[in-house]
């Protein structure tokens, strides 16, 4: 049985990958912090971010360097996350550095 590989697919064949937040295109992000979700490449905080007139929810993905720094505990919280650049690690591998702030919400 021959399979068809052609390529005849569709943009609504896609498989999108969610709504990644870019560090190198917007080197900081402020949102509050709605959830932690947790897969085999770690934890990925999700922010609401307000754009103006709307708000979206964002993965910020899952950095090594942000690992502890967000927490359940910190879920309600506003968060800023500033990308600091890369930094070379102890066995020489580069990675990305950032700064954490995060305060509960005045109401």
């Amino acid at each position: 049985m021959q399979k068809d590989l052609n390529d005849d697919f569709t943009d609504n064949e896609k498989v999108e990958t969610g709504n990644f937040h870019n560090f190198k295109e917007q080197p900081t992000v402020i949102g509050i912090l709605l959830r932690i979700e947790k897969s085999k490449f770690g934890d990925s905080p999700i922010l609401e971010v307000n754009n103006g007139e709307t708000s979206e929810e964002i993965a910020i993905g899952s950095y090594t360097a942000l690992a502890g720094k967000l927490t359940e505990e910190d879920i309600g919280k506003k968060v800023k996350i500033a990308y600091l650049g890369e930094v070379k690690g102890k066995t020489g591998r580069l990675y990305m550095n950032f700064d954490v702030w995060k305060k509960e919400i005045k109401k």
